[in-house]
């Protein structure tokens, strides 16, 4: 994804840009096979996201026997927007003191 010394943004938002991406080519050739590009960034967000995911035998499983090449771009965005429930992604951090009621704190959720 990125060089090693660049700063990397956040799993977030490489999942979110990644989503984009194979969003767009899936719709703008759907029956097409996915690019080598295509192919190792998604093996690199697999590697990246699987150790945190709420499945990370699923994400493995699909890193080892998922053959990129053997299907299309439909199928690949198909199965990178199922995976993408499966990630984590911790909230901005809220800086604002929690409100409260009584004196008691507010779950907000």
């Amino acid at each position: 994804m990125l060089e090693d010394n660049a700063k990397q943004p956040s799993l977030q938002a490489q999942t979110m840009e990644l989503g984009r991406t194979l969003k767009e080519i899936a719709d703008n050739d759907p029956s097409g096979t996915p690019s080598p590009t295509a192919a190792t960034v998604f093996a690199e967000w697999l590697t990246l996201a699987g150790p945190t995911s709420r499945e990370p035998t699923y994400l493995a499983d699909v890193a080892d026997n998922f053959d990129v090449f053997g299907n299309t771009n439909k199928d690949l965005f198909e199965l990178f927007d199922i995976l993408d429930n499966y990630i984590e992604v911790d909230d901005e951090p809220d800086d604002s003191p929690p409100r409260t009621f009584i004196g008691l704190p507010l779950i907000s959720g």
